[in-house]
């Protein structure tokens, strides 16, 4: 009998193994090739959205770099864009998908303020709790915003702006979420010494900045000595309360020395968020400030071989000469005259 008998139907032959994992293996090489690209996309996305891996390494017209604009907004996540409004205004955008990039913005403009600047009657832009740069290139810088003298070099090309007034050119910081007022005096600073050294103000000249890093912090607000007020020795005044009995308080920024730093003070009455300081006082030796102040009527003297002014501001509290006289201050002249005179004997002047 032949033994190969047919049954009707073919016998099947079975898969060769190594053939099936041959197949298993293909699959799973193009599985891990498509979670490599989702994950080179996720990853590309991610960069596109939270970082400026891709973009330019200046924004604002080269004023600044993405490193101190992101300093200012805070954090390494989110990615910056910047918007020219004009030749002088620059606004920068901080956003991003991913948790933790929060939306942010940082204003930079450039414009002329008046001649006084920062000293306007009733108006001053420097303070007892304001950073203080200390050095040839005046500054002051808070939580929210700050500013830098640009070179008058600026300010011709500056008048051409139909809005821009006044003879002080000034580089302005501002941003919508408290930043470190360290990193916003570096980028100030920088920015002022890149427009400086650009054509931007008609000629290429050398920024006299503080560096950014040279800037003197706030003291603590602590309660007022009577009999060395602001922490200057002999500076003396009578008892004096606020209208409901407040206490005086006082803060101080700068360094009261001969080495041609200025020097701030407020005083305040205790809780009084609402009106602040009702005297600033400051001991000015920059000599781009001590400038600004020459029409303003000062008491100013010759001190260790440079110019010092002594500026006295209470317009910006508001109250009227009775209401001043029953907290036991002084009047206007007397209280300058008091500041002025200790002042010159803790830095040594001739008197």
């Amino acid at each position: 009998m032949n033994a190969n008998v047919n049954t009707g139907a073919e016998a099947k032959t079975p898969p060769r193994p190594e053939a099936a994992v041959a197949r298993g293996g293909s699959r799973r090489w193009m599985w891990l090739g498509a979670l490599v690209a989702a994950l080179a996309l996720l990853g590309g996305t991610f960069t596109y959205f939270n970082t400026n891996a891709f973009a330019e390494d200046r924004l604002c017209h080269g004023w600044l770099s993405t490193d101190e604009a992101r300093d200012v907004l805070g954090g390494s996540l989110g990615r910056l864009s910047a918007r020219d409004d004009s030749p002088w205004w620059c606004t920068v955008e901080r956003s991003g998908w991913f948790p933790g990039a929060d939306e942010g913005r940082l204003t930079l403009r450039v414009q002329l303020e008046a001649e006084d600047f920062p000293f306007q009657r009733g108006l001053w832009k420097v303070s007892g709790d304001m950073h203080i740069s200390a050095g040839a290139g005046p500054g002051a810088y808070d939580a929210w915003s700050g500013w830098t003298l640009l070179p008058d070099a600026c300010t011709s090309e500056l008048r051409a702006p139909a809005w821009a007034g006044g003879e002080t050119p000034v580089i302005f910081g501002s941003v919508t979420e408290k930043t470190s007022p360290l990193a916003m005096a570096r980028l100030l600073n920088s920015a002022a010494g890149t427009i400086a050294g650009s054509t931007l103000c008609g000629t290429q000249v050398e920024h006299e900045t503080g560096g950014g890093d040279r800037v003197d912090t706030p003291s603590a607000t602590a309660r007022t000595d009577f009999g060395d007020v602001c922490g200057i020795p002999g500076f003396k005044l009578g008892k004096v309360s606020g209208p409901r009995g407040e206490e005086v308080q006082e803060q101080t920024s700068g360094t009261l020395n001969s080495t041609g730093t200025d020097w701030v003070c407020d005083l305040s009455f205790k809780n009084d968020g609402k009106n602040g300081p009702f005297t600033h006082l400051a001991v000015v030796q920059s000599p781009r400030l001590v400038a600004a102040l020459k029409n303003r009527g000062f008491e100013r003297t010759q001190c260790n071989g440079r110019e010092v002014v002594f500026a006295h501001d209470d317009l910006s509290y508001p109250w009227d000469p009775k209401e001043r006289a029953a907290t036991g201050m002084p009047d206007v002249r007397e209280m300058s005259e008091l500041f002025a005179t200790a002042a010159k004997k803790a830095l040594g002047c001739a008197t």
